[in-house]
């Protein structure tokens, strides 16, 4: 069962990338399904690869239109993430901030402006403490995340505050890129 879930999630990433939308959500459907019944009996062992495959269910959905079961997707995966995260942050805390960035675009287009600003900081959080220890691997993350923060606190009516958030995401913008063309000589 494991090995037939692990096919469908493989299948769900090929069907996706040929456009095949409708078609990847289903593959992605029964995937979960199966996931969920993996996690139930060795929860260590699958729940992370539930989280995963939750987590292109929640592209797929999105895909497809459907913005809120890909909301309630995206929540469920996040919570997966956080609980994976808090039991052992060196394997899944690198999975938890790019989570929480796509939960917080969720909540943004669903209008869930206070949650939204929440997990924005979350998301924000985790990827400072990535980039701190990794930061070629999550300093464009964190850049990523740090411009969402900005929209969101824009959004909700605190335009000081985003611009400081907005100027710190360029400037590491800015970093990366004299780094990145540094590393090309």
């Amino acid at each position: 069962t494991a090995d037939l879930a692990r096919a469908l999630n493989i299948l769900t990433l090929n069907l996706s990338r040929a456009g095949r939308a409708h078609e990847a959500l289903a593959a992605v459907q029964e995937a979960v399904t199966f996931y969920r019944s993996l996690a139930q009996v060795d929860p260590t062992a699958y729940k992370p690869d539930l989280a995963a495959c939750l987590h292109n269910l929640a592209t797929c959905l999105g895909d497809v239109g459907d913005r809120s079961a890909a909301l309630a997707a995206i929540r469920e995966t996040a919570e997966l993430r956080r609980e994976l995260a808090a039991r052992d942050p060196a394997t899944h805390a690198p999975a938890l901030a790019p989570c929480l960035h796509r939960l917080t675009k969720r909540l943004a287009e669903a209008g869930h402006r206070g949650e939204a600003l929440e997990t924005a900081r979350e998301a924000v959080a985790a990827y400072r403490s990535l980039a701190r220890r990794r930061p070629d691997d999550f300093s464009r993350g964190l850049a990523d995340a740090l411009r969402t923060h900005a929209s969101v606190l824009e959004w909700a009516g605190r335009g000081a505050d985003a611009a400081r958030i907005r100027q710190e995401s360029e400037a590491m913008t800015e970093e990366t890129a004299l780094e990145d063309s540094i590393r090309g000589f």
